[in-house]
């Protein structure tokens, strides 16, 4: 269908200015899961992996998954594993996400002082995420009072008459109320953390993380929203057309005077990505181009909003876009590095800080070319991810180690310094410089 022209200036003017002054600084997620006596180790190990995977594979926020208990002691899990806490309840770091699992719950609902640490640190947490019987705990503390929760299906009926405040629901692998997130029996424990991951990281990273895991068959929607985001109630109930002479008309204005209010702490990754596929699905497609050029703003080292605004703008008949990122790869696997390099910079000068690749994949993407001896292009995309991530000590590491392996020690030496400068903790750049300094010398 072609687009009829406001389609089409719209996109012009969305993908031309790009500011991200609003950007917060990446967020470290810090996830602590509990393990006590009788854990069930489903439980415990299902969220871990997807916390845990999420953190190497994400490009929204920063993961740190640890384990706490009630005490430092060693604890067993189905009579043959034995776990020992990273930490406890008093040695603690800051706790942003909680994951409360079920076994044998009685252990940490008739210790007092766990509950009490609990009653404490829930409104200091980003969300609290039950699996199994660990919803009892909140329950107990009154923490679901008035919310919709689930729990193992063996245990519904005494999540109903033990806590009658509490709108119980069978049947679903989790019920999200915001803050509180519970979900059902065993598995379902892996796909609350999968929701989790899409909320904090976006579609993309928990989609990725159930592939990782060969978890093939989750799905976002087997789960009960019980809420709505504050923030984005608000601009669902702005109106986007005015009266005129003409008739009604689209008026953006007050949408966008709201949407550029949104920050990134009244709304999650996922939260704001999932109202921008909403709209697309709507066909309101200048509403959802918006909504993810903000999502860049906030957010402006994932890719994935960029991704989305080519998306969509291609669907409003504006073919004239930056490359996806997977497309910006294809270019170099099938056209060389050389030309993908000359495209990159022809697309900079067009729409000034776009983000075309993510410097992860670009980096991964190196090193293959590297481990198949292939130099030259590896060299060439190792700099071409400096040049797009001139702060990154990690592209300049990689740097480094290419012209390592082309026995270009001077160069070599320089980047790793270079890479050094920015990250002095950089333990890898200071043992090949100690290797280049003893073994080629001379070179």
């Amino acid at each position: 269908m072609r687009p009829n022209s406001l389609h089409y200036l719209i996109s012009l003017a969305l993908l031309s200015q790009l500011n991200p002054a609003d950007a917060q600084q990446k967020k470290t997620y810090n996830v602590a899961i509990v393990v006590h006596e009788g854990v069930e180790l489903f439980d415990f190990a299902g969220p871990g992996e997807v916390f845990a995977a999420a953190s190497r594979s994400n490009d929204v926020a920063n993961i740190k998954v640890f384990t706490v208990a009630p005490t430092k002691d060693p604890v067993v899990s189905q009579t043959f594993l034995s776990i020992n806490p990273n930490y406890s309840i008093d040695d603690a770091p800051r706790i942003d996400i909680l994951v409360i699992p079920g076994g044998r719950t009685g252990v940490l609902l008739n210790d007092e002082k766990f509950m009490a640490w609990v009653k404490e640190l829930e409104p200091k947490t980003d969300n609290l995420l039950t699996v199994c019987t660990g919803a009892f705990v909140p329950a107990k503390l009154g923490l679901l009072d008035g919310l919709k929760a689930t729990t193992h299906h063996g245990s519904i009926a005494s999540l109903k008459s033990g806590y009658p405040k509490v709108t119980v629901i069978e049947e679903e692998k989790f019920v999200d109320n915001g803050h509180i997130i519970t979900s059902g029996g065993v598995s379902s424990g892996t796909e609350g953390a999968l929701h989790m991951i899409q909320r904090i990281a976006g579609l993309k990273a928990a989609r990725g993380v159930a592939r990782y895991m060969e978890y093939d068959h989750w799905s976002p929607d087997k789960g009960l929203m019980a809420y709505e985001n504050e923030a984005i109630k608000k601009l669902k109930n702005l109106s986007v057309t005015t009266k005129s002479r003409d008739g009604m008309k689209s008026d953006f204005s007050d949408f966008e005077k709201e949407l550029n209010c949104v920050t990134a702490g009244a709304v999650d990754f996922g939260e704001l990505e999932a109202y921008a596929d909403e709209l697309l699905e709507n066909n309101q497609s200048e509403l959802s181009l918006m909504v993810f050029k903000r999502l860049s703003e906030l957010y402006p080292w994932s890719i994935v909003p960029f991704d989305r605004m080519t998306e969509v703008s291609r669907k409003t008949g504006k073919n004239d876009t930056p490359p996806t990122e997977e497309e910006f790869i294809s270019l170099i696997e099938e056209d060389g590095i050389e030309t993908a390099a000359q495209s990159f910079e022809t697309w900079q000068k067009k729409y000034p800080g776009w983000k075309i690749f993510g410097e992860s994949a670009l980096n991964v993407l190196g090193y293959r070319y590297l481990y198949h001896a292939d130099l030259p292009t590896a060299l060439g995309i190792f700099q071409l991810n400096v040049k797009a991530y001139p702060k990154s000590w990690n592209a300049w590491d990689s740097l480094a180690e290419g012209y390592l392996k082309s026995e270009d020690y001077p160069m070599a030496r320089k980047y790793y310094n270079k890479s050094l400068e920015l990250n002095p903790e950089n333990t890898n750049a200071t043992k090949m410089l100690e290797q280049i300094a003893t073994q080629y010398a001379s070179k």
